[in-house]
């Protein structure tokens, strides 16, 4: 399955993006900005994330 990682601020595209992605098979990783993000991502793996540490994210996405 193929992983769509996305990095969520304010706002609801974050979450109809998460949605049509989930639909069409996508395995969705939502990262929300920490005191940006106000949508609630409930049904998702969620991983917050600090504006400055949005780097360390790619680890994730890393082959295991």
């Amino acid at each position: 399955m193929t992983r769509l990682a996305i990095i969520a601020g304010q706002g609801n595209l974050p979450l109809q993006v998460a949605r049509a992605a989930d639909e069409q098979g996508y395995d969705v990783v939502i990262f929300p900005i920490e005191g940006q993000a106000d949508a609630v991502f409930d049904g998702f793996v969620v991983q917050p994330v600090r504006l400055g540490a949005i780097g360390q994210t790619q680890g994730f996405f890393e082959p295991s």
